[in-house]
């Protein structure tokens, strides 16, 4: 099928998604009791909005101006450093309003993140079906408010999407820079040398694959050939190499590399940093479901939960295909390990607190969803997602904690 998906039909996309947002924030303000349950509120009447529009700021949002004014705060180094860093040299432009500035990263990164999404998508062969419904899903997504809210999933889904990308059209300089960027903004950054790994060992397969006969072939032709490739090795490294920069000002500033991690239980995230088990979580959930009562929060807890579900298991689909095919180490085989560490990770400092949020750049999700072939189903989780989405955005919106 031609792919026929042009530049004009994702500024379309962009283009309602950023009036949905606005007209979704106006009617909220109208129709939701404000709730406001968060430190640092007073900063969003501080740039001249209208309080239902300066409420994309809410929660982290409030963090991202602080820092990016005034530079990390006690505990704050939770918070990645590339989105303020964006924040506060771009501030001069907007006459220092940082809200303003702020918006503008997160909606010009989205816009671009899309483009370069739809080529990337191209490039491995998706159709120009399956890639409208991709985008269609993930900007209808429950929680892809986030990506119009001074937060920084559209700056991570630009770089995320631009290492693949880069990957795919083998321009090595420019996968590495994005890996690095995409560490500096989030910590599962980190862990992009899961689909680089693999994308170079693919190679080495297709390259060597009447030669192999055998696991030990294989791990000793790919040894042999990072020899020869030694800047493969470089860029596999790079999400590291963005994640060391961090870590090592983090023990500059505070003798501690791990600092954005020891100091989250002081800062109120209310997780710990004591590992706790899988089962563990799940029977902290139960305890919630069959003893706490009955309200907004009592749904937040089950939407965690069933978030976690639905992400869980897209990827275990998307692993068993793998498995059943034995196509190892094509891209979406590392995006799907990827994706199971990005949402398993969270669930070790004992809550599946923010997994709606996590979902959102679980890749392997909207993989699966997209290229299912009913297209019933599909039209049942697009009214499942906008409904979800309308309701969640409202609340955000109001200052209810959602994710």
């Amino acid at each position: 099928m031609k792919h026929i998906i042009k530049q004009k039909h994702i500024f379309l996309f962009f283009l309602i998604f950023l009036i949905s947002e606005i007209v979704l924030a106006f009617f909220a303000s109208l129709s939701v009791p404000y709730a406001g349950n968060f430190i640092y509120k007073h900063i969003l009447g501080e740039y001249g909005f209208p309080y239902w529009l300066a409420s994309f700021t809410n929660f982290d949002g409030v963090h991202y101006i602080l820092i990016a004014r005034q530079g990390y705060l006690e505990y704050s180094q939770a918070f990645f450093p590339v989105y303020p860093l964006l924040i506060r040299y771009l501030a001069p432009i907007f006459l220092n309003n940082h809200m303003i500035v702020a918006l503008v990263i997160s909606y010009t990164s989205l816009f671009i993140a899309l483009i370069i999404l739809k080529k990337y998508l191209k490039e491995i062969s998706f159709s120009a079906s399956q890639t409208f419904w991709f985008i269609a899903f993930l900007l209808t997504f429950p929680t892809s408010y986030y990506f119009g809210a001074i937060y920084t999933e559209s700056v991570f889904l630009l770089t995320f999407v631009s290492t693949l990308y880069f990957l795919e059209k083998k321009n090595f300089a420019g996968a590495m820079v994005c890996a690095i960027l995409t560490a500096l903004t989030r910590l599962i950054g980190i862990f992009l040398i899961i689909p680089i790994l693999f994308y170079f060992l693919n190679i080495v397969l297709n390259e060597h694959k009447n030669s192999i006969k055998t696991i030990s072939q294989f791990f000793l032709r790919s040894y042999k050939w990072f020899l020869k490739n030694k800047l493969s090795l470089i860029v596999i490294l790079s999400p590291i190499l963005g994640f060391a920069i961090y870590a090592g000002y983090l023990f500059y500033t505070h003798g501690d590399p791990f600092y954005f991690y020891t100091s989250q239980p002081k800062f109120g995230a209310n997780r710990s940093t004591h590992l706790i088990f899988f089962p563990q979580v799940i029977y902290r959930y139960v305890r919630i479901f069959m003893t706490a009562q009955f309200n907004i929060q009592y749904c937040i807890a089950f939407l965690e939960l069933i978030s976690f579900i639905f992400a869980i298991s897209c990827i275990g689909y998307e692993l068993f295909v793998v498995f059943k095919t034995k196509n190892w180490f094509v891209p979406r085989s590392g995006i799907a390990l990827f994706s199971l560490i990005s949402i398993i990770l969270p669930t070790l400092t004992g809550t599946f607190s923010s997994m709606p949020r996590y979902t959102l750049m679980s890749f392997s999700t909207f993989f699966v969803i997209s290229t299912m072939k009913n297209r019933i189903v599909k039209y049942i989780f697009l009214a499942s997602f906008i409904l979800l989405h309308i309701t969640l955005t409202a609340l955000f919106i109001q200052g209810y904690f959602i994710s």
